[in-house]
């Protein structure tokens, strides 16, 4: 029995394929438009966390320290592609890099100019959620008010 796509999948399958092929954000969201309910305000963004996993052709696993630097360089990579947002996720995990997500999106602050840099979700009950609003008002600056909470 065949299983046909719903409309999300081919939509992910074709901005995965646009992306790929270098194709600017105005053509990304004209191409989204066609499989989505259109509407001026389509964002395109990805979220990251930071997993720090073994490389399928290979089987090696890169450092951690080369894990944040491909993050940092993916993020770089989506702001020059014309993606809307960024998210990062948070992990207290040892194959995951995200343990700090306003730092490591602060990092990225300093490199990019336009993209949105958000927290994937930042769980309120396991800190204080005063320091996160301190954080994310002080990415907020850093970024020139590009910073985004999701807050779960």
């Amino acid at each position: 029995m065949g299983h046909e796509a719903g409309p999300a999948l081919v939509a992910d399958r074709r901005i995965l394929r646009l992306i790929t092929e270098g194709v600017e954000r105005n053509s990304l969201r004209r191409h989204f438009r066609t499989v989505r309910a259109p509407g001026p305000n389509v964002q395109i963004g990805v979220d990251s966390f930071g997993a720090v996993i073994s490389e399928p052709a290979t089987g090696l696993t890169v450092s951690a320290l080369q894990r944040m630097d491909n993050l940092l360089d993916e993020i770089v990579l989506a702001d020059q592609v014309g993606l809307d947002v960024f998210g990062i996720g948070e992990h207290h995990r040892s194959e995951f890099v995200d343990s700090a997500p306003p730092v490591i999106l602060g990092a990225a602050a300093t490199r990019t100019k336009n993209i949105r840099l958000t927290s994937a979700v930042t769980v309120l009950s396991a800190a204080d959620p005063v320091r996160i609003f301190q954080e994310f008002a002080t990415l907020d600056l850093i970024s020139h008010g590009r910073a985004e909470i999701v807050a779960g």
